[in-house]
């Protein structure tokens, strides 16, 4: 006797919690009503993965964390200069422990210095004056990198969209493992948020031997859209631009933006 057919397996992806997306849950339910077996991928709001019914479909809620949004604004806030002028002192609280320290050691050696006679106080008086000036370079030095390593309130994109909006990554990071466990036949990507995922996701399912293609919902003109600063609104028509003539399909919310699409 025949095993029955698997039905057809589709990932609905959307970097947000999927509650009150409307258009997300009816392309879901639409499809689950046409026989496929639909798992509605979202992100949760909290540091677990969440799993839930909506109807016949599948919700898998993921936590997204900001590793690599870390990563990027270390090398970018300290670079390589930061390792000699901070050398040692990496914080602010690092450096108010620096100064401790030091305060106690020059109540330490001038106590020392104060009973001590002949050649041993000349060269604690020696020690302390070196020392000085070794911990006011390092303060200064310390200060100056702050001040240089400050970031302005909208600053320019270093047009690198990983870089200037590394949080496509930490989503990719997250929902990529879980898409690519499910082995989906078609990734149903909504937004420019999903859009690196969904491509790589099909990529590396294709790569291992498993057929799999994706779909762009484009729910926006990004290039239109008044972005609250000047990185978003380099990185996400640059990830857009980068992945979508890799999409199996792109789909829209209108006609006249299907038209600014092609």
């Amino acid at each position: 006797m025949e095993s029955p057919a698997r039905r057809p397996r589709l990932a609905v992806i959307v970097a947000n919690g999927v509650t009150g997306d409307s258009r997300v849950q009816k392309t879901a339910v639409a499809a689950a009503r046409d026989g496929w077996d639909v798992t509605l991928i979202g992100r949760s709001a909290t540091k677990r993965v969440e799993r839930s019914r909506m109807g016949p479909i599948d919700v898998i809620k993921v936590p997204v964390t900001n590793e690599f949004k870390r990563s990027v604004n270390g090398r970018r806030n300290r670079p390589l200069r930061g390792s000699v002028t901070q050398f040692g002192i990496r914080d602010q609280n690092e450096l108010n422990r620096y100064q401790a320290s030091y305060r106690a050691w020059v109540r330490q050696k001038s106590a020392e210095s104060a009973w001590a006679k002949g050649p041993r106080k000349a060269s604690l008086k020696t020690v302390l004056r070196a020392r000085r000036a070794l911990h006011q370079l390092r303060v200064r030095a310390f200060n100056w990198e702050e001040r240089r390593s400050e970031t302005p309130k909208d600053p320019a994109p270093v047009r690198d969209w990983r870089r200037d909006w590394p949080q496509l990554v930490d989503i990719d990071l997250a929902f990529g493992p879980v898409l690519e466990k499910l082995k989906p036949d078609v990734i149903h990507a909504n937004d420019a948020t999903t859009i690196v995922t969904a491509a790589r996701s099909a990529a590396r399912l294709r790569a291992a031997g498993h057929r799999c293609v994706w779909i762009y919902d484009a729910h926006e003109y990004v290039r239109g859209v008044e972005w609250p600063n000047r990185r978003q609104a380099y990185a996400f028509p640059a990830a857009e631009a980068e992945f979508i003539g890799r999409a199996d399909a792109v789909v829209t919310v209108s006609s006249q933006l299907a038209e600014l699409l092609t």
